[in-house]
């Protein structure tokens, strides 16, 4: 792992693969690496990852990467817009647990 957890909040968010679309093209062969940045700012865990993505009104985001903080620019309103069709065609039946 990339960070250490240092408080109770801190979780360690890992990309376990990506759902292929034309959004994110390139970017299939991440697999099981840890998220340690949005837009350059460090990430404490899950729930902030939502809250950044939810809340954005930029109209790219920058996810880094691993130690060497890869990063992976996406364009949020393309991504929101696909992330249904995504789900579908994936089968998965929500983007996230009702508990976050």
């Amino acid at each position: 792992m990339v960070d250490e957890k240092t408080t109770p909040e801190k979780e360690a968010v890992v990309l376990t693969g990506v759902l292929g679309d034309s959004v994110n093209v390139g970017y299939q062969d991440l697999i099981a690496v840890q998220l340690v940045k949005v837009n350059g700012r460090k990430l404490v865990n899950l729930r902030e990852l939502i809250s950044i993505v939810e809340n954005s009104k930029e109209e790219f985001i920058t996810f880094s990467f691993g130690k060497n903080e890869q990063p992976v620019t996406l364009n949020l309103p393309e991504l929101r817009k696909a992330t249904t069709d995504i789900l579908r065609r994936y089968h998965v039946p929500a983007d996230r647990s009702e508990s976050l």
